[in-house]
């Protein structure tokens, strides 16, 4: 018996560390924003250096790419989710099985701003809980008809917890970009390994909690064979309890 639960423990233990070889280092982050406010625009600054000037409406797009970051292979996952309300499923399901979001909107948009905060509620609706990486995104800083200012994009990103950045950006000069995806991409990261750690601490809870039962079990059985020792005097016990356990172990 105690062979077998060293192997069930060090196959527990094996399979946490592939999980951090593997799947820990697969990003997926969903760009969510009003209509117009240049989420397609910073993603293909971010991925090809381009920027277009003319507006084309977006249902949904889904681009793959590799970095290095922190000495690791990262293989990031956008969505480029539409900006209008006809894809509520798409919608649900990318909230669920996405890591982190870019909430995207426009400086100049005051109703952006307002897609922004009801995104936000129906993104902690669906996730349970507002401690998820997010960054907020102000669009198009050089634009100087600005009507949203910075101090309420900072007071909505405070209100998230530690995990809520924000940042202002302009696709067209390649402002911020950048650091637009390291940001989420470290504040993802920096949950998955956290993350990682604490199971990993269940596990040693759960391995200390087994080794404290075998050894009240061992207690009681040695308890058990030295009274029955005692009342059988004839009869070695133990001796007859230590044979059937090496027989278990041969087979």
């Amino acid at each position: 018996m105690r062979f077998w639960k060293f192997v069930l423990r060090r196959k527990k233990s094996l399979h946490y560390i592939n999980v951090r070889k593997e799947s820990l280092n697969k990003i997926r982050i969903a760009v969510f924003g009003y209509g117009g406010v240049g989420k397609t625009s910073i993603i293909k600054r971010y991925l090809f250096n381009v920027f277009e000037e003319n507006y084309k409406r977006t249902i949904e797009d889904d681009y793959t790419q590799v970095i290095k970051y922190r000495k690791q292979i990262f293989f990031i996952n956008i969505l480029d989710m539409a900006g209008s309300y006809q894809f509520p499923a798409m919608r649900k399901l990318a909230i669920e099985t996405c890591h982190g979001f870019l909430l995207v909107y426009s400086i100049d948009n005051k109703k952006s701003f307002e897609e922004v905060k009801r995104l936000l509620k129906i993104i902690i609706e669906i996730k349970g809980r507002n401690d998820f990486p997010i960054l907020l995104i102000g669009n198009k800083e050089d634009l100087k008809t600005r009507v949203v200012s910075k101090e309420e994009a900072r007071q909505l990103v405070e209100n998230l917890g530690p995990r809520a950045e924000y940042l202002e950006t302009s696709s067209r000069y390649n402002t911020n970009i950048d650091l637009s995806f390291k940001s989420i991409i470290r504040l993802i990261d920096e949950e998955k390994i956290e993350t990682f750690k604490e199971k990993t601490k269940n596990i040693e809870n759960t391995d200390t909690q087994i080794r404290a039962k075998t050894a009240s079990i061992k207690n009681v059985t040695k308890k058990n064979c030295n009274i029955r020792e005692r009342k059988y005097g004839s009869i070695n016990i133990r001796s007859f309890l230590n044979s059937r356990e090496e027989n278990v172990y041969r087979l």
